[in-house]
């Protein structure tokens, strides 16, 4: 649940320019899409996060000490990343429409 609610919020607070730009701009299709994708976005972060939890404990549990899942959050890293950058480049070109 905390990945849940930390990944979709990084997402909208780094977002914050389309949803300006897609208010000014009367585009409601705009801000409503990347609302949904960042919901998405936290989802599929928390899945990760739980998948990568489970991975290590099981890791543990079998005898080793030190049990990293650094895939995990590169992935995660990767989908907010390219999601914050998506909405830039979109703001940017709404905002010179």
């Amino acid at each position: 649940m905390v990945a849940l609610l930390l990944f979709t919020g990084l997402a909208l607070v780094l977002a914050a320019p389309v949803f300006v730009v897609a208010r000014m701009r009367h585009r409601k299709k705009t801000a409503r899409g990347f609302l949904i994708a960042a919901g998405v976005i936290g989802v599929l972060s928390a899945i990760i996060s739980f998948s990568s939890e489970t991975l290590e404990s099981r890791c543990e549990a079998a005898g080793n000490p030190s049990c990293l899942d650094f895939g995990a959050s590169g992935l995660q890293l990767v989908l907010v990343v390219g999601y914050v950058l998506a909405s830039w480049i979109v703001a940017y070109i709404q905002f010179q429409d």
